[in-house]
């Protein structure tokens, strides 16, 4: 069987309602390359894990899981334990690539792997360490909004460029998995959410954006 080429981590924490979204947008890419399904979920007390479970029995071979232990009694902050799930999933990536994904964001796009996969595999975009695309803000009510500026060019982003004028949702980044050995879990123990994402992964080279 053909090793997979990219890992997705995908976080949850009592999101029962958004699981079958986030999964199955990823196992809905259209693609030449296999694809590894790392979760994360955070102690859910829902029924987050059973949807989880559901979704390993249909694809046994490309979906694990790891759960993170709640103690009771304990005093958690939300965002802090958000990073320690991030952090340790990329303890279990095997892969060239990897990307994030929150358990309340979703693909919609079949193709958007496969096309950010082309875009770091071009030798002329070797000095890119990730690509990301622009996305929207989807409300209940049906409304999207933009998320990334409009008038934002696709191209290469370096570091400059990108804190001053740009900017694109996190968890739209490929991200080449060489950059996991230079993220310090020590310093962002508590705080490996957002942009402190991109600003670790920035370092290593610029992003290119779709």
């Amino acid at each position: 069987m053909e090793e997979p080429s990219v890992s997705v981590l995908v976080t949850f924490y009592n999101q029962e309602k958004y699981v079958d979204a986030a999964i199955g947008g990823i196992m809905d890419q259209i693609r030449d390359f296999p694809v590894k399904v790392i979760i994360g979920d955070d102690g859910s007390s829902d029924n987050t894990r059973e949807k989880i479970n559901a979704w390993m029995e249909r694809f046994p071979e490309c979906i694990e899981l790891h759960v993170m232990d709640r103690n009771e009694g304990e005093q958690n902050v939300g965002g802090f334990r958000a990073s320690k799930n991030r952090l340790s999933l990329l303890n279990f990536v095997k892969t060239k690539y990897f990307i994030f994904l929150d358990g309340d964001d979703y693909y919609d796009d079949p193709h958007k792997l496969k096309k950010q996969v082309e875009i770091l595999e071009n030798p002329e975009n070797q000095d890119c360490i990730a690509c990301g695309h622009n996305c929207d803000m989807l409300y209940p009510d049906g409304k999207r909004v933009p998320i990334t500026e409009p008038k934002l060019m696709e191209g290469k982003i370096d570091p400059r460029k990108y804190w001053g004028s740009a900017y694109f949702h996190t968890d739209s980044l490929l991200i080449r998995s060489a950059v996991i050995s230079s993220i310090d879990a020590s310093l962002l123990e508590n705080n490996f959410n957002d942009n402190l994402i991109t600003f670790s992964v920035i370092q290593s080279g610029k992003l290119y954006y779709l």
